[in-house]
Protein backbone atom coordinates (compact mmCIF):
# COMPACT_ATOMS: atom_id res chain seq x y z
CA UNK A 1 0.00 0.00 0.00
CA UNK A 2 1.54 3.14 -1.00
CA UNK A 3 1.06 5.87 1.85
CA UNK A 4 -1.02 9.10 0.59
CA UNK A 5 0.84 12.51 0.44
CA UNK A 6 0.92 14.51 3.47
CA UNK A 7 0.65 18.23 2.99
CA UNK A 8 3.66 19.59 1.08
CA UNK A 9 4.71 23.04 1.43
CA UNK A 10 4.97 25.17 -1.67
CA UNK A 11 8.04 24.58 -3.50
CA UNK A 12 9.27 21.62 -1.81
CA UNK A 13 7.93 18.57 -3.46
CA UNK A 14 10.13 16.26 -5.04
CA UNK A 15 10.84 16.33 -8.64
CA UNK A 16 12.74 12.97 -8.80
CA UNK A 17 12.62 9.95 -6.52
CA UNK A 18 15.42 7.04 -6.51
CA UNK A 19 15.27 4.91 -3.66
CA UNK A 20 18.70 2.34 -3.31
CA UNK A 21 19.10 -0.78 -1.44
CA UNK A 22 21.81 -3.83 -0.73
CA UNK A 23 20.74 -7.32 -0.87
CA UNK A 24 18.37 -9.15 1.00
CA UNK A 25 14.32 -9.14 0.41
CA UNK A 26 14.40 -5.57 0.65
CA UNK A 27 13.34 -5.44 -3.49
CA UNK A 28 9.96 -7.14 -2.01
CA UNK A 29 8.70 -4.05 -0.52
CA UNK A 30 10.63 -1.14 -2.54
CA UNK A 31 9.67 -2.86 -6.47
CA UNK A 32 5.50 -3.42 -4.80
CA UNK A 33 6.20 0.31 -4.02
CA UNK A 34 7.76 1.53 -7.04
CA UNK A 35 4.31 -0.32 -8.75
CA UNK A 36 1.92 0.83 -6.73
CA UNK A 37 2.74 4.40 -7.08
CA UNK A 38 3.22 4.31 -10.97
CA UNK A 39 0.09 2.61 -10.88
CA UNK A 40 -1.74 4.93 -8.82
CA UNK A 41 0.08 8.38 -10.26
CA UNK A 42 1.52 7.32 -13.33
CA UNK A 43 4.43 9.17 -12.10
CA UNK A 44 7.45 7.01 -12.33
CA UNK A 45 10.09 6.40 -9.10
CA UNK A 46 13.45 4.82 -9.81
CA UNK A 47 14.48 2.22 -7.33
CA UNK A 48 18.07 0.48 -7.94
CA UNK A 49 19.60 -2.73 -5.50
CA UNK A 50 22.74 -2.37 -5.26
CA UNK A 51 24.00 -6.06 -6.05
CA UNK A 52 21.95 -5.73 -9.71
CA UNK A 53 23.33 -2.76 -10.13
CA UNK A 54 26.31 -4.09 -9.69
CA UNK A 55 26.38 -6.34 -11.93
CA UNK A 56 24.45 -4.68 -14.97
CA UNK A 57 27.42 -2.88 -14.56
CA UNK A 58 30.28 -5.68 -14.56
CA UNK A 59 31.24 -4.18 -10.87
CA UNK A 60 32.57 -6.90 -8.76
CA UNK A 61 30.75 -6.12 -5.72
CA UNK A 62 31.45 -8.87 -3.38
CA UNK A 63 35.35 -8.68 -3.76
CA UNK A 64 35.70 -4.84 -1.83
CA UNK A 65 32.15 -5.60 -0.12
CA UNK A 66 33.82 -5.41 3.96
CA UNK A 67 35.70 -2.64 2.55
CA UNK A 68 32.87 -0.85 1.13
CA UNK A 69 30.67 -1.56 4.07
CA UNK A 70 33.03 0.05 6.06
CA UNK A 71 34.38 3.14 4.01
CA UNK A 72 30.20 4.13 3.69
CA UNK A 73 30.59 4.83 7.58
CA UNK A 74 33.95 6.56 6.94
CA UNK A 75 31.69 8.87 4.29
CA UNK A 76 29.10 9.22 6.82
CA UNK A 77 31.37 10.44 9.53
CA UNK A 78 30.65 8.02 11.73
CA UNK A 79 33.68 5.42 11.66
CA UNK A 80 34.07 4.98 15.21
CA UNK A 81 31.03 3.42 15.21
CA UNK A 82 32.87 0.56 13.84
CA UNK A 83 34.04 -1.67 16.74
CA UNK A 84 37.04 -3.25 16.95
CA UNK A 85 38.44 -6.40 18.82
CA UNK A 86 34.93 -8.28 18.66
CA UNK A 87 34.59 -11.73 20.19
CA UNK A 88 33.22 -14.17 18.11
CA UNK A 89 29.64 -15.17 18.80
CA UNK A 90 26.20 -16.35 17.55
CA UNK A 91 26.72 -13.36 16.38
CA UNK A 92 29.80 -12.64 14.80
CA UNK A 93 32.35 -14.91 13.04
CA UNK A 94 35.56 -14.69 11.09
CA UNK A 95 35.76 -18.17 9.83
CA UNK A 96 34.93 -18.24 6.26
CA UNK A 97 34.18 -21.73 6.44
CA UNK A 98 32.02 -21.58 9.25
CA UNK A 99 29.81 -19.10 7.06
CA UNK A 100 29.60 -21.23 3.90
CA UNK A 101 28.62 -24.14 6.30
CA UNK A 102 25.82 -22.76 7.54
CA UNK A 103 24.63 -20.74 4.34
CA UNK A 104 24.33 -24.30 2.97
CA UNK A 105 21.83 -25.28 6.20
CA UNK A 106 19.54 -22.90 5.20
CA UNK A 107 16.61 -25.21 4.30
CA UNK A 108 15.00 -22.64 2.00
CA UNK A 109 18.00 -22.93 -0.54
CA UNK A 110 16.04 -26.00 -2.05
CA UNK A 111 13.18 -23.54 -3.20
CA UNK A 112 14.73 -20.38 -3.59
CA UNK A 113 15.58 -21.14 -7.49
CA UNK A 114 11.88 -20.98 -8.17
CA UNK A 115 11.53 -16.99 -7.25
CA UNK A 116 13.66 -14.07 -6.92
CA UNK A 117 15.69 -14.05 -4.35
CA UNK A 118 13.96 -14.20 -0.78
CA UNK A 119 10.56 -14.57 -3.04
CA UNK A 120 10.18 -18.50 -3.24
CA UNK A 121 9.38 -18.88 0.97
CA UNK A 122 10.46 -17.70 3.83
CA UNK A 123 13.52 -18.77 5.85
CA UNK A 124 15.86 -17.86 8.38
CA UNK A 125 19.44 -19.23 9.08
CA UNK A 126 20.21 -20.88 11.71
CA UNK A 127 22.56 -17.91 13.58
CA UNK A 128 23.37 -14.60 12.39
CA UNK A 129 26.90 -15.80 11.85
CA UNK A 130 26.00 -17.86 9.39
CA UNK A 131 25.19 -15.49 6.61
CA UNK A 132 28.36 -13.55 6.45
CA UNK A 133 31.75 -13.86 7.93
CA UNK A 134 33.61 -9.92 9.13
CA UNK A 135 36.86 -8.95 9.44
CA UNK A 136 38.59 -8.69 12.45
CA UNK A 137 39.80 -5.30 13.14
CA UNK A 138 42.25 -5.24 15.71
CA UNK A 139 43.82 -1.43 15.70
CA UNK A 140 41.89 1.99 14.30
CA UNK A 141 44.79 2.03 11.77
CA UNK A 142 43.27 -1.36 10.06
CA UNK A 143 39.73 0.40 10.09
CA UNK A 144 41.40 3.19 8.88
CA UNK A 145 43.02 1.20 6.18
CA UNK A 146 40.02 -0.63 5.13
CA UNK A 147 37.42 2.45 5.54
CA UNK A 148 39.65 4.16 2.61
CA UNK A 149 40.39 1.40 0.34
CA UNK A 150 36.31 0.88 0.62
CA UNK A 151 35.93 4.78 -0.07
CA UNK A 152 37.94 3.82 -3.23
CA UNK A 153 36.08 0.90 -4.01
CA UNK A 154 32.80 3.28 -3.58
CA UNK A 155 33.76 5.91 -5.70
CA UNK A 156 34.94 3.52 -8.82
CA UNK A 157 31.47 1.31 -8.03
CA UNK A 158 29.57 5.01 -8.45
CA UNK A 159 31.60 5.97 -11.74
CA UNK A 160 30.91 2.68 -13.23
CA UNK A 161 27.50 3.11 -12.93
CA UNK A 162 27.69 6.36 -14.66
CA UNK A 163 24.87 7.61 -13.07
CA UNK A 164 24.09 11.42 -14.96
CA UNK A 165 23.54 8.84 -17.57
CA UNK A 166 20.82 6.30 -15.70
CA UNK A 167 19.14 9.76 -14.61
CA UNK A 168 19.18 10.80 -18.17
CA UNK A 169 17.36 8.19 -19.28
CA UNK A 170 14.85 8.23 -16.36
CA UNK A 171 14.42 11.77 -16.32
CA UNK A 172 13.32 11.22 -20.09
CA UNK A 173 10.71 8.50 -19.47
CA UNK A 174 9.35 10.39 -16.58
CA UNK A 175 8.75 13.23 -19.44
CA UNK A 176 7.58 10.93 -21.85
CA UNK A 177 4.78 9.12 -19.23
CA UNK A 178 3.54 12.57 -18.91
CA UNK A 179 3.46 13.92 -22.41
CA UNK A 180 1.02 10.39 -22.47
CA UNK A 181 -0.85 11.25 -19.23
CA UNK A 182 -1.54 14.89 -20.76
CA UNK A 183 -2.57 13.41 -24.10
CA UNK A 184 -4.97 11.00 -22.09
CA UNK A 185 -6.04 12.86 -19.39
CA UNK A 186 -5.58 16.54 -20.25
CA UNK A 187 -3.96 16.51 -16.45
CA UNK A 188 0.17 16.56 -15.89
CA UNK A 189 -0.26 13.82 -13.83
CA UNK A 190 -1.84 12.71 -11.04
CA UNK A 191 0.81 13.30 -8.50
CA UNK A 192 1.30 16.73 -9.55
CA UNK A 193 -2.45 17.68 -9.76
CA UNK A 194 -2.89 16.69 -5.93
CA UNK A 195 0.05 18.73 -5.49
CA UNK A 196 -1.05 21.63 -6.93
CA UNK A 197 -4.40 21.28 -5.04
CA UNK A 198 -2.55 21.15 -1.37
CA UNK A 199 -0.47 24.34 -2.49
CA UNK A 200 -3.63 25.80 -3.18
CA UNK A 201 -5.33 24.78 0.00
CA UNK A 202 -1.85 26.05 1.99
CA UNK A 203 -1.63 29.05 0.17
CA UNK A 204 -5.51 30.01 1.17
CA UNK A 205 -5.00 29.38 4.81
CA UNK A 206 -1.85 31.11 5.54
CA UNK A 207 -3.99 34.58 3.82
Amino acid sequence: MVPRPTIVPPGKSFRRQVYITSHGPAHMTVSGMVRDFFDETKVPILYMDVLKAGEAANFKLMDAFHEMSIGAYKVLGRLEDVPLNVPESQSVTYDVGHMLAGMGKNPGNLLGKYAYQSGAVGSYFDAPSDHMATPLLKTPEEREAYAEAGVQAINEFVKALDMPRSLKHFVKWMFIRRIVFFLNTGHICQAEKFNKQITSRVRKNST
